[in-house]
């Protein structure tokens, strides 16, 4: 079978060589001249190799499509010229002793400028008169133009396949790398995403040859050099640097040249291509690079695209995320207001009525003078400690509306500086008791000062109510580090009266009162309160105790806020 494929060949500037002179398989003028005339009939170049593989017509054409002279090319084996690609044209010529035919192979090999060519390659045998073939003669055509034109073709409609497909930003940029290597022919190659004046990593090469992800790659324009604000501000569309490789890259070349291409959509940079040869030493030259600028231009398109939509479905997440918050907040209201229904027509109510028919009572007894001074204060004080609780649910409820619409300004502060005010604020609370108050250490921490000093009141304020009967009362303020959640978690601890383990959710509702504001005075919306000020810290809080043990209420702040 005849063997198919495409050679990739690379070779040294032919001025390098030594001249030989030209001479055709037979040596005659007559095989000259008619080599010459079927290279004009075939608009390309005409090589001629004897059976050995050595050269021994290089034609006109093929200098003006290569640059190399025949001078540096008749008389050498065509093998020894690209060695990593012997096997391959040795079995080229056998295909053609054989009688094969080899019409319509594509090769790749660098000009005598280091550019590369992509060549269409016909081989047939030059036969003698006696039916021998002691010569083949190879018809070359250059293809570079239409073979790049496919190929930018055929990898645009790949990348805006991908876009349409919304396919991830990574695997785009990927496709542009993999495209500049084969496009460009390139051995390394890689596309950096830029922000402003940022330069963020995407894909690049590794010392193999492979892909490698650059997703780490953190620089600024100006680190790229004194030519790259020209690629920025548009005044250039790609620029080719003198590079020294670290003694650590590949090779340990000297100085070698690299290409940077911006990677503009309209007037906006989007990414840098950065290319080299740094592998084989191939000079980059600007024939590598022109047919390289619009599919730059395309691929920023499409990436600009790319980005567009993943901001738009950030946006959209987060305008669902936003929408289910307020959704949250406005389910709260609700509870919070059909509770408040339910308070101002129970709880509410029960003070007033009490109020009001107590007052009637007193009306009654002043009139028929049944009554002494001290039964008239007696219920008088009564009368008064009804309003005072309704005046303080009233309170409560109005403290608990504001929570969640006042302004909400965190800053980092020390805990301990709140903790021992909001203590001295219930100095008249605890004036005949005789407490132990342990502070703990406790770390800075990222907060409102006003909702952390309302909080800080009010469960301080509690442990203060619930330890009353203890014998020797005793409350307890720290903080915990949790790194697992990476909170902060506040704690107050008391040794009161404690609460049941099926309690431990239910006292953050609001208006939920556990005990009889006879025993215990309050509202049942200072828990609620508390909640409602960690729900804007975005943090959590949670009960723990049990009967007779006392209690310890948990605040869990976020270490850091996005």
């Amino acid at each position: 079978m005849c063997a198919r494929g495409t050679i990739t060949m690379a070779s040294e500037c032919a001025s390098d060589m030594e001249p030989t002179r030209d001479i055709t398989c037979d040596h005659t003028d007559d095989h000259r001249h008619m080599l010459n005339v079927i290279e004009r009939l075939a608009s390309g170049g005409v090589l001629a190799l004897d059976v050995a593989g050595i050269v021994r017509h290089w034609g006109d054409g093929l200098v003006q499509m290569l640059g190399y002279p025949p001078s540096a090319m008749v008389g050498r084996a065509l093998g020894d010229l690209v060695p990593q690609h012997r096997d391959a044209l040795a079995e080229l010529l056998e295909s053609e002793r054989s009688g094969c035919d080899r019409s319509g192979a594509r090769i790749r090999v660098p000009r005598c400028d280091g550019s590369l060519a992509d060549l269409d390659v016909s081989a047939q045998p030059w036969p003698e008169p006696d039916g021998s073939a002691p010569c083949i003669i190879v018809l070359v055509r250059d293809i570079t133009e239409q073979s790049r034109s496919q190929a930018l073709h055929r990898r645009l409609t790949e990348v805006t396949s991908a876009v349409s497909g919304f396919a991830p930003l990574d695997s785009i940029l990927r496709m542009v790398r993999d495209a500049v290597i084969e496009f460009g022919g390139f051995d390394r190659a890689g596309v950096f995403q830029v922000f402003g004046d940022q330069v963020r990593g995407a894909w690049g090469t590794d010392a193999d040859g492979k892909p490698r992800s650059e997703a780490g790659l953190a620089e600024t324009l100006d680190d790229w050099g004194p030519s790259i604000p020209d690629l920025a501000a548009g005044v250039r569309r790609f620029v080719i640097e003198t590079w020294e490789p670290d003694a650590s890259e590949v090779g340990g070349r000297g100085p070698i040249r690299h290409v940077v291409i911006a990677m503009r959509a309209g007037l906006e940079l989007v990414g840098l291509i950065s290319a080299d040869n740094l592998l084989t030493g191939r000079p980059v030259t600007e024939a590598d690079v022109l047919p390289l600028i619009p599919f730059a231009e395309e691929a920023a398109v499409a990436i600009r695209s790319i980005r567009l939509h993943e901001r738009v479905r950030t946006y959209a997440d987060d305008l669902e995320r936003e929408v289910a918050r307020r959704t949250g907040e406005l389910e709260k209201v609700v509870e919070d207001l059909e509770q408040f229904t339910y308070r101002v027509a129970h709880d509410l109510r029960a003070p007033l009525r009490a109020i009001d028919g107590m007052a009637h009572l007193l009306a009654e007894d002043i009139v028929s003078q049944s009554l002494d001074a001290d039964q008239i204060l007696s219920r008088l004080e009564r009368v008064s400690t009804r309003a005072m609780y309704a005046g303080r649910l009233v309170d409560d409820l109005l403290t608990l509306a504001r929570v969640g619409r006042r302004p909400f300004a965190p800053r980092r502060m020390d805990l301990a500086r709140p903790v021992l005010e909001a203590w001295e604020s219930l100095a008249d609370r605890r004036a005949d008791r005789s407490i132990e108050f342990v502070l703990g250490a406790l770390p800075p921490l990222l907060a409102d000062r006003g909702m952390l000093l309302e909080l800080l009141t009010r469960v301080l304020d509690n442990a203060i109510k619930f330890t009353r009967k203890a014998q020797q009362a005793r409350i307890e303020v720290g903080a915990e580090s949790d790194n697992a959640g990476g909170e902060t978690v506040l704690y107050v601890r008391d040794n009161g009266v404690g609460l049941r383990p099926e309690d431990t959710e239910r006292v953050f509702g609001a208006f939920a009162q556990l005990n009889s504001p006879d025993e215990y005075e309050g509202s049942g919306i200072g828990l609620a309160i508390v909640k409602r000020i960690m729900d804007r810290h975005s943090g959590r809080v949670w009960m723990s105790g049990a009967p007779g043990t006392g209690a310890t209420l948990h605040c869990a702040f976020p270490s850091e806020r996005d």
